[in-house]
């Protein structure tokens, strides 16, 4: 968060690491890989080719819409955030600029070694980060919508490289319609995050968002399939998004509005583990371990790094 960061000289030419990184924000970037697995496995997935291609270029759009961000913000940074890498000069726009397309450029050529589909939807996928960072980020709710389509079409990425027809797999289109919801409910309490006032009900929005997405799943899948190894990380995801919605009655400081937007944002490595898992596979199952182990690096990074 901002009060972390140090104040460095504008116009500092050296290369700064820390910087580059704070762009980067190190937290959600464990969050961003198991977008395309869950719905790689959701669809029926099982080679690690077209699963690795489709979580990389999920990784490198995700990084260049990060620093595209920062980009588009650098007025309002320097204004409400002046610590941040760009206004205090520690990484250039021009530079700043450069590597986000060069992230958008790589992760286009990896979704294609993904397959068609999953270059198509990662196509949907860029043009909603440009949308978001170029336009609607400057409206609430429809901005919130566009921030959530992103990770959704990401999600449908991996779902693709999978299956190509996968607005015809029930299972896909409601997971990543409660990814998108989400994400949507955690942007919109994030939009308030320079001020201190009440979040109200909308602190709920995220938990209802995946409540909803649980309830469909667990009611609609096939009896073929357990849904056992599907419930424990679901559950763990309505317990934390609870927790966190309980902790922002009142009007919550800024400070700590920062860190539950993060640990709000960390809750999709159990929504990705929960989807993993749907479909019981030993693949399914072992990507959900995998994504359930960086839950603990990502928190730990959080400590130092922001996430917002």
């Amino acid at each position: 968060m901002a009060d972390r960061e140090k104040v460095a000289t504008p116009g500092r030419s050296a290369f700064d690491g820390r910087a580059w990184l704070q762009l980067l924000r190190p937290p959600n970037l464990f969050t961003v890989p198991g977008d395309p697995l869950a719905g790689f496995f959701l669809a029926g997935g099982g080679t690690w080719w077209p699963a690795a291609c489709s979580a990389l270029a999920a990784l490198f759009l995700y990084m260049g819409g990060l620093l595209g961000n920062d980009v588009a913000d650098f007025a309002e940074d320097r204004r409400d955030r002046p610590s941040r890498p760009l206004p205090s000069g520690r990484v250039s726009r021009n530079a700043a600029f450069l590597a986000s397309m060069l992230c958008a450029l790589i992760g286009l050529l990896l979704a294609f070694g993904a397959g068609w589909g999953a270059l198509a939807m990662a196509c949907l996928t860029q043009a909603a980060i440009v949308l978001y960072n170029g336009w609607f980020k400057h409206h609430a709710v429809p901005g919130a919508v566009m921030m959530g389509a992103c990770r959704g079409f990401s999600l449908l990425i991996g779902a693709a490289a999978a299956q190509p027809h996968v607005w015809s797999m029930p299972a896909v289109t409601a997971a990543a319609t409660g990814v998108t919801l989400y994400i949507a409910a955690v942007t919109w309490i994030a939009d308030r995050e320079t001020t201190e006032v009440r979040i109200g009900l909308r602190r709920w929005l995220p938990l209802l968002a995946w409540l909803a997405t649980a309830a469909w799943l667990t009611v609609r899948h096939k009896a073929t399939v357990s849904i056992g190894p599907f419930l424990l990380p679901a559950a763990l995801a309505v317990g934390w998004t609870a927790r966190i919605g309980s902790r922002l009655a009142g009007i919550p400081p800024r400070a700590f509005l920062g860190a539950s937007i993060g640990s709000l944002i960390r809750g999709l490595l159990l929504i990705q583990a929960a989807c993993a898992a749907f479909g019981a596979t030993t693949a399914g199952l072992a990507t959900a371990a995998a994504l359930l182990a960086l839950w603990p690096l990502s928190v730990r990074t959080g400590r130092w790094f922001y996430a917002t």
